[in-house]
């Protein structure tokens, strides 16, 4: 019954100008506010859904495509992430509603990886959207640099998306004390 309250209330609930603007502050180049105003809406309802942080649910989208609902990521064997969550491989994209895609990367998120058996605490939990099994294993034995000897640890991007929310929320601050 909380979750439906949830959903609901995250449903009727518009998004204010303040915020799309913030998120256009935070993004200039990929959103717009008209579209910052679909982006906040569609991860505050997929947010409510699975009860994790709807700003964390932004960070992820614009770390993964700069909230692109368009974004193609090209995987392992032939296979595409697709939509503004980039979620997970599939042989190809299908057309999905905006909300349809947060809620499937939320999903994906908090439900799947959630419940990995041998997958161990909040930031394994994003390792695992953010790379699959693969980069858990790799992770657990020590760095993982992009570039084999150079460039950035892609263990740390949990850290990554905590950074870039904390962004989203600073751009909304700015907002606030003006």
């Amino acid at each position: 019954m909380q979750v439906i309250l949830r959903i609901l209330l995250a449903i009727l609930t518009p998004t204010s100008d303040a915020d799309a603007e913030a998120l256009h502050r935070f993004a200039p180049e990929e959103v717009t506010v008209a579209r910052a105003h679909d982006h906040l809406w569609a991860a505050r309802v997929a947010a409510a859904a699975y009860d994790v942080d709807p700003d964390l649910t932004l960070a992820i989208s614009f770390h993964e495509s700069h909230f692109a609902d368009d974004a193609k990521t090209p995987e392992v064997g032939g296979r595409v992430s697709c939509g503004a969550m980039t979620p997970y491989p599939v042989s190809q994209c299908a057309q999905k509603s905006l909300l349809a895609q947060y809620v499937d990367g939320t999903r994906h998120w908090a439900i799947d990886w959630g419940h990995a058996g041998d997958v161990h605490g909040a930031h394994e939990v994003l390792l695992g959207y953010a790379g699959g099994y693969h980069l858990i294993r790799a992770c657990r034995r020590g760095p993982v640099l992009r570039h084999r000897t150079h460039g950035d640890d892609l263990c740390r991007t949990p850290e990554v998306f905590g950074w870039i929310r904390d962004r989203i929320r600073a751009a909304r601050l700015v907002k606030e004390n003006s």
